[in-house]
C-alpha cells in the first residue's frame, strides 16, 4: 500500500506541473513592434518566428549585379504586413536566447507563412518543415529575395 501512495502522488504533482506549464504558454496578443524580418515584440516580450528565417537588418544581396539593403526589405515588409494591427502569437518553444519562438498570426492569417510565401524569409527546415512549400512558390515565381542572389541568413550570420 505505501508505494500506491507515492505513486498517486507523484501523478498529481506532475498533473499540476504541466497545468503551470501549459499557462505560461499562452498567447502572447498585441500590437507588435518589428526587430527584423523573423523577431517582433509585443509588450516587451520578444518573439522569434518559428520556421523562419529572414535575412538580418545590415545583410546585403544582389540582383542584377546590383547591390541592395534585403535584410531591410524583409524587416520593412513584415512593418507594412503587421501596421496598427493586433498579433496573436502561438507559442512553441523558448529558444537559446530566452525568446518564446511561436506562430503569429494577424486576423487569422500565418505571418509566418506569408513571409514565406511572399519570399521575405526562408523555411528554416533545421527546426521545422512547415513552410518548406511556402519557399518553393515564392522560388519558383521568383518574389522577394528570389528576384536575385543571396546568402541563406544561418549561413551570413556564420561569416
Amino acid at each position: 500500500m505505501a508505494t500506491v501512495i507515492p505513486s498517486v502522488m507523484l501523478r498529481f504533482l506532475i498533473i499540476i506541473f504541466l497545468a503551470v506549464c501549459a499557462a505560461g504558454a499562452s498567447a502572447q496578443e498585441g500590437p507588435a513592434r518589428v526587430i527584423d524580418g523573423d523577431t517582433l515584440d509585443i509588450a516587451g516580450e520578444r518573439i522569434r518566428l518559428h520556421g523562419i528565417d529572414a535575412p538580418e537588418k545590415d545583410q546585403t544581396c544582389t540582383m542584377d549585379g546590383q547591390v541592395w539593403e534585403c535584410g531591410i526589405a524583409a524587416w520593412g515588409y513584415l512593418v507594412e504586413l503587421l501596421a496598427d494591427q493586433i498579433v496573436t502569437c502561438d507559442p512553441r518553444d523558448i529558444d537559446r536566447y530566452g525568446r518564446t519562438v511561436a506562430v503569429c498570426f494577424v486576423d487569422g492569417q500565418d505571418i509566418n507563412a506569408t513571409m514565406v510565401a511572399e519570399g521575405w524569409a526562408l523555411a528554416y527546415q533545421d527546426y521545422s518543415l512547415d513552410y518548406v512549400p511556402h519557399e518553393d512558390a515564392a522560388k519558383a515565381y521568383a518574389l522577394g529575395l528570389w528576384q536575385g542572389e543571396f546568402v541563406p541568413p544561418w549561413d551570413w550570420r556564420r561569416g
